[in-house]
């Protein structure tokens, strides 16, 4: 019995650090979150200076408009679902994921926290 244990003991642990191997491989490689550059191009529109582009259905997309929306961050939405415009748009930002948000000399990301918090620190 003890050598069925010890067996079934090295599996685990074997399982347990390729895990811990592919998260942090995962962690390194992940892209910026936030990424200076002049995208002054696709804030030209309305009188917002932020555009978050989003879809109906991200929980993320929920979260940012939540945010931006109760610290008082004027922002431009443009659903990506509704307008193949934006969509484009979207692609040529080199990003395939949403939210994004835009404003003249950065994009953010997906809805990374830290970010945000800094947008609602600089916007007082």
């Amino acid at each position: 019995m003890s050598a069925f244990l010890k067996n079934v003991f090295s599996i685990f642990l074997g399982l347990v650090i390729g895990y811990f191997a592919v998260v942090t491989y995962q962690w390194f490689n992940q892209p910026d979150f936030v990424e200076q550059g002049d995208f002054s191009l696709y804030v030209q529109q309305k009188n917002s200076d932020k555009v978050l582009y989003t879809t109906s259905w991200c929980p993320n997309c929920k979260q940012a408009k939540l945010f931006l929306a109760k610290n008082n961050i004027d922002f431009e939405e443009r659903d990506i679902e509704s307008n193949i415009k934006w969509k484009n748009e979207l692609k040529t930002l080199m990003s395939d994921s949403v939210p994004l948000l835009v404003m003249k000399d950065k994009k953010i990301t997906g809805f990374y926290l830290p970010a945000y918090i800094a947008l609602k620190n600089t916007s007082k």
